[in-house]
């Protein structure tokens, strides 16, 4: 509640901007979870509703479930995406947006849609 970027699957399962109601959807998400994109969430918020740190990540699918893991734990791709934000990022609020193509049954590289900081 209250990020810009939110997971919306009223119709289609997607990704919703709540600020300006842009949607990016999965149109040809198969019934087994198979799909020729996905799309990636990155949250990291400070002062989370419990009080502590929260970094969370998701795909719409399991090749977005597989393309967060890689980019929160492998040098280089995160390092690449806050070198486009503001010297002020370490102390505030991120939301990344990541557009990922599927190639056979992987995941592809990330793709940078939004980055939002507050």
């Amino acid at each position: 509640k209250g990020m810009r970027f939110v997971f919306d699957v009223a119709r289609e399962p997607g990704v919703k901007d709540t600020r300006t109601g842009k949607r990016w959807t999965l149109p040809d998400l198969q019934e087994n979870g198979r799909t020729k994109e996905d799309y990636v969430l990155i949250s990291r918020v400070l002062a989370s509703p419990t009080g502590e740190f929260l970094v969370a990540g998701a795909g719409i699918t399991q090749y977005g479930g597989h393309t967060v893991a890689e980019v929160l734990t492998v040098d280089g791709p995160l390092q690449e995406m806050l070198g486009r934000v503001s010297g002020q990022w370490p102390s505030r609020n991120l939301q990344i947006l990541l557009h990922v193509k599927v190639l056979g049954q992987t995941a592809g590289p990330p793709e940078l849609i939004d980055i939002h900081e507050w």
